[in-house]
């Protein structure tokens, strides 16, 4: 039987040059408008469907403002699983079983299952339209911006024409260590139409269903609520 070296030599070089051409690909390059996605933008209200904390097809409102950001999660059948307001001083998490509230820690946006994410009420929005925190710089890396935000150090991956935020991390200012972790995708102007986050070992896939331009939420009922007492 004769054989034909060429059949097999041919896919072997072109693995090789595939593999020499990823090695020798040009480094992601920063949008040349990335500052025009600075700022929070104008209010919104946002309907996500959630898979997290133990929980699939969770759907999430957000309503966001200038006066705070109000998160609320259900669970089928209709099940209110949590409710959260954020605020420019601290954050609230509605007892939905103790008919309370409970202040937490600054710049947390709580999940069903008690994980804290390391947001804010600004940094929380910017993230959500797809937006960056004021005040970034080009950063040492090609195609990332970097910024401080309090105790924080953030970083985005920005590229296109409109500008789209495509990856942000959240970083603790002095030790450096990665507390959150967000990859961006499926964008409608800068507003990504999916979210993966990542806080330690909990991951978070957040799927966009509605979005619209809105004044921002009044002050929730359960902020008229007693303070909880005794134990979380």
């Amino acid at each position: 039987m004769i054989r034909h070296p060429n059949r097999y030599l041919a896919p072997l070089a072109a693995l090789a040059v595939a593999t020499a051409c990823r090695h020798l690909a040009s480094p992601p390059v920063l949008s040349p408008d990335w500052r025009a996605l600075q700022g929070e933008g104008s209010g919104f209200v946002a309907l996500y469907r959630l898979s997290c904390c133990g929980h699939r097809e969770l759907l999430a409102t957000v309503r966001a403002g200038q006066a705070g950001v109000l998160v609320t999660a259900v669970a089928p059948p209709g099940v209110t699983v949590l409710q959260c307001w954020l605020e420019e001083g601290g954050a609230w998490l509605a007892d939905l079983e103790g008919r309370c509230r409970r202040a937490v820690p600054a710049g947390t946006l709580h999940l069903p299952d008690g994980t804290g994410l390391p947001l804010d009420r600004g940094m929380a929005v910017a993230l959500l339209a797809g937006r960056l925190p004021p005040g970034g710089s080009e950063d040492r890396e090609a195609g990332w911006v970097s910024g401080a935000s309090g105790t924080w150090r953030w970083r985005a991956q920005v590229s296109g024409s409109p500008p789209r935020c495509l990856r942000f991390q959240l970083a603790t200012a002095g030790a450096g260590e990665v507390a959150l972790e967000a990859e961006l995708a499926n964008h409608h102007g800068s507003v990504p139409g999916a979210l993966t986050l990542r806080v330690g070992g909990t991951r978070l896939l957040a799927t966009l269903e509605v979005w619209r331009a809105d004044a921002g939420p009044a002050l929730p009922a359960f902020l008229e609520g007693p303070v909880c007492t005794g134990g979380a």
